[in-house]
């Protein structure tokens, strides 16, 4: 294959441009021809080496997500240490806390099933595809909760506190100037009930 093609720069005028107007001539085609061509090999290379990186791209996307979730564990901490549930930081962003809800878990649904149609509240919570609606069931077993008649198919986890932060719209940051951590952080074994 020719690397260089009849018309050849006025093709690569074209795309610098981004003028769409016709070629010169019928035979100029033939350059958009071989660009195109080589645009398909070199997507086709891309997929190629995206598969092959793919578990990398994936660490790196894990290792940055646990980043996130470590610099957020240490906000939480540092906002509870200084009695703080929000800090606004013009021109960056807003940190605030929020409560954690506390979450159900069904450990019998049979029986859940059993009991909710026992207390006629089966009609308070939605049922799809033969699977409890979530939102609806909370309440009732909030409700259970309060009257003390929680049964035992069922029981209570305490969520856990979250925070969460929003970033102004116009503000850029200049990547360059924030350093790289190298090595493999363990975010998980970190203690933050001090």
């Amino acid at each position: 294959m020719s690397e260089v093609a009849v018309g050849d720069k006025s093709i690569v005028q074209k795309i610098q441009h981004g003028d769409g107007s016709a070629l010169d001539d019928v035979l100029d085609i033939e350059a958009a021809l071989i660009r195109i061509k080589a645009c398909q090999d070199r997507i086709e290379e891309y997929k190629a080496l995206k598969k092959k990186r793919a578990e990398a791209i994936d660490d790196a996307l894990t290792k940055l997500n646990n980043e996130i979730g470590f610099l957020k564990e240490v906000t939480m901490a540092t906002l509870d240490e200084h009695g703080k549930t929000k800090v606004d930081f013009p021109g960056v962003g807003r940190v605030n806390t929020r409560k954690a809800q506390r979450k159900w878990i069904v450990i019998d649904e049979g029986e859940l099933l059993k009991k909710l149609k026992a207390g006629k509240e089966l009609d308070n919570v939605s049922v799809q595809e033969r699977k409890l609606v979530k939102k609806d069931l909370n309440k009732v077993l909030d409700a259970w909760d309060s009257s003390g008649s929680l049964p035992d198919c069922v029981e209570k986890e305490e969520g856990q506190p979250g925070v969460t932060v929003r970033f102004e719209e116009d503000m850029k940051i200049d990547e360059s100037k924030i350093p790289d951590i190298d090595g493999d952080e363990d975010y998980d074994s970190l203690d933050f009930s001090k």
